[in-house]
C-alpha cells in the first residue's frame, strides 16, 4: 500500500475488529468505498466478507 497507513482512518476512529477477525480472514474495510484498494494476501474484500454465511454488512448489523 505504499506510504498509506491503513491504521489511520480518514473518516472516523475504527475498532481493531473492524478489519482484524479472530476466527476468520481479516477484512480490508477500505474496499467498502475504494474498490481499487489493494487487498493483502489472505484477507477478504468487504464484498467477499459480506457474502460469507452468517455475516451481515455493517449497515445491516446496526439495525
Amino acid at each position: 500500500m505504499g506510504t498509506y497507513n491503513s491504521h489511520w482512518a480518514h473518516h472516523e476512529e475504527l475498532e481493531c475488529t473492524t478489519c482484524h477477525k479472530a476466527h476468520r480472514a481479516s477484512v480490508m474495510y477500505c474496499t467498502q468505498c475504494h474498490a481499487q484498494a489493494e487487498v493483502p494476501e489472505g484477507w477478504l474484500s468487504m464484498a467477499e466478507s459480506n457474502n460469507l454465511p452468517g455475516v451481515k454488512a455493517p449497515a445491516e448489523a446496526a439495525q
